[in-house]
């Protein structure tokens, strides 16, 4: 009689051997190489960064990507992006090629399900860590690219199939068989017989490749609805036998979302284009760059949505002060974001967003159809003095609130109303919500800087590790910028407040930029946005787009803000904006774009690493936040 090791490796086998197939169940989830609605709820393991496989995932990734491309199945593979890697424990329930949201389809299953897996996850007392393996590669039925995990004992194996008879259990439900598997990529298109061939060969190029040890630590219930984008409902530690909500639960750490090397994905999304971008300066760059279909300039790592000038403060500092048009893209137009094909989405102003109303659609149908329509992360930024009816905080990835005070006297001075009281209380209910990492600015100028520490230890005694802090400085003429004396006097505040308390002193050097005012200690001028480009070339520029509220599109906020070129129209063909940017950022060089330049830091960087050939450069998922 077999062994559940030996079942367990002849199920791996049979679901993942690399053969030839004709169909693909779940090819019709990627059409044409974008994300489909795929609901579904599913028990898995991230996989973080911090985990020594992550890194050996990202070489196989990449080393699968470059043999394809040297081949003209290059366009046929949707590789699915780090931050949704995880391991498939059990697929509870799903259903694809739906035409409605998760909430419409699932709100009465998921609800029933959250109950049930809750009763499981009750009765595993501290199960212990389970030991695994990720290594080879295989072909699954459903035309996925995966990457097996082989448990290393039959002890830990059944501790996962204890977990399965549990569920099944408590479900009233046969699960499928049992083959834990990490996800890379999807076959979004069945293959002819020659193309199912030369893709096998680049399978079969990889088929032992090893990613090392992983342990399951944690399990998490969650629900998706686009296999590109998970939402943890419910966490099980299985070494300390605790459960917690997905509020705490963020898919980055704070690090990390500060981490210089953010390159908003830049890098990931060049990494193919090196020799065309090197060969920008005649046209022979531009006709490459036409010729790359499927990411770069044809795929926006960032869009800065402003979908209405409308605004409930008067700040004294905003670009838009003096503003007399109260313009609101409508409604229907929101439809043309997903021609542009966003991996991010940034709701800002212009206005303040959450008062975002056309007709009887409201902030939370925005927000709601943006999720459905793109395959996007969204984020927002708001002043925190309004919280908008409806469930959009289930899908937005982050959120900042820029507060700039907290003193209702030094509120009121700068942002000419009475509502510090309000934000304060949002901030705390951002914080309570299913959103993964919430952050708060600080805008500094003379008026308010000198509260920066009163309002870090009223943000400290929240104790949530989702909050991100960062404070940076005020840009223009319209207030006084902080002086050196000022500056000084804050970083004593601090550093008597951080030797009182080990705790706090660890929440500021991890949840806040504090740090960066540092060198003002030596009179040493601690921000450096306005100085002089040094970058050769703004990639930042060809990778992000900014879409106001009367629908102009621009390459930055530089060029948003001060009158610079415009690249079209949302409603216009998304073709000739993008034609538009390429040939912007190859006759253009940032030195001859502005005096100054916000993201010179990120293209200088990103330079290094394309126009130079250094690799030494860590790539992490981003935020903008």
């Amino acid at each position: 009689m077999e062994n559940e090791i030996s079942v367990y490796e002849n199920i791996l086998e049979r679901r993942f051997r690399l053969e030839g197939r004709t169909t693909f169940s779940l090819s019709n989830a990627f059409k044409n190489g974008i994300p489909q609605l795929m609901n579904g709820l599913s028990i898995i393991k991230f996989i973080s960064p911090q985990e020594k496989s992550f890194e050996k995932l990202q070489k196989l990734q990449n080393k699968i990507q470059l043999l394809l491309n040297k081949t003209a199945l290059k366009d046929i593979v949707y590789f699915l992006p780090e931050e949704s890697w995880h391991v498939t424990i059990y697929d509870l329930d799903w259903e694809e090629d739906v035409q409605t949201s998760i909430k419409d389809k699932f709100a009465k299953l998921y609800a029933k399900r959250f109950e049930e897996v809750n009763a499981v996850f009750g009765k595993l007392d501290k199960p212990g860590v389970v030991k695994a393996r990720i290594e080879g590669i295989g072909l699954s039925d459903a035309g996925c690219i995966v990457v097996k995990v082989h448990f290393v004992k039959e002890s830990d194996l059944n501790r996962i199939l204890h977990i399965r008879s549990l569920l099944e259990t408590a479900t009233g439900k046969q699960l499928p068989d049992f083959g834990a598997h990490v996800s890379l990529g999807y076959l979004y298109r069945q293959l002819s017989g020659d193309e199912l061939s030369g893709f096998l060969n680049v399978m079969h190029a990889v088929k032992e490749a090893g990613c090392g040890p992983l342990d399951i630590d944690t399990i998490s219930l969650v629900s998706y609805n686009k296999l590109t984008k998970f939402h943890p409902a419910l966490t099980k530690n299985l070494e300390e036998g605790t459960i917690t909500h997905s509020q705490e639960k963020g898919y980055v750490t704070v690090r990390q979302i500060r981490s210089k090397t953010r390159l908003l994905n830049h890098l990931g999304i060049l990494a193919d284009m090196k020799e065309a971008i090197r060969e920008k300066t005649g046209g022979k760059g531009l006709e490459l760059l036409k010729q790359y279909d499927k990411k770069s300039p044809f795929s926006y790592a960032t869009i800065e949505l402003h979908p209405t000038n409308v605004c409930n403060l008067d700040c004294l500092y905003c670009s838009y002060t003096g503003q007399k048009l109260k313009q609101t893209i409508p409604f229907e137009d929101f439809y043309y974001i997903a021609g542009l094909r966003p991996q991010s989405i940034t709701l800002a102003g212009g206005g303040e967003p959450t008062l975002y109303k056309n007709g009887n659609k409201t902030f939370s149908d925005m927000v709601k159809l943006l999720s459905e329509t793109t395959a996007a992360r969204i984020g927002l930024i708001t002043n925190g003095s309004y919280f908008p009816d409806g469930d959009f905080t289930k899908r937005l990835d982050w959120v900042r609130v820029s507060c700039d005070a907290w003193s209702e006297n030094t509120y009121r001075k700068i942002k000419q109303r009475n509502n510090l009281h309000t934000v304060k209380y949002n901030i705390k209910r951002y914080l309570d919500s299913e959103i993964a990492t919430v952050g708060v600015g600080y805008l500094f100028q003379r008026d308010n800087c000198e509260e920066f520490p009163d309002f870090l230890l009223e943000m400290y005694q929240l104790k949530k590790k989702k909050l991100n802090i960062q404070q940076r400085p005020v840009h223009g003429n319209a207030v006084e910028k902080p002086t050196l004396p000022q500056l000084k006097r804050i970083i004593s505040r601090m550093e008597q407040l951080m030797n009182a308390n080990n705790d706090f002193a660890e929440f500021v050097n991890i949840q806040t930029n504090y740090a960066h005012l540092i060198p003002a200690k030596e009179g040493i001028w601690p921000w450096q946005a306005e100085r002089k480009p040094k970058a050769r070339s703004c990639y930042f520029s060809l990778l992000f787009l900014l879409v106001n509220a009367k629908e102009e599109c621009f390459p930055c906020r530089m060029f948003s803000e001060n009158g610079g070129e415009k690249l079209g129209l949302l409603t216009g063909n998304p073709d000739e904006i993008k034609q538009k940017q390429i040939e912007r950022f190859l006759k253009t060089s940032p030195s001859a774009c502005m005096p100054t330049c916000l993201e010179d830091t990120l293209n200088v960087i990103t330079c290094n690493y394309i126009e130079d050939g250094s690799t030494a450069i860590e790539i992490t998922p981003h935020l903008f936040i």
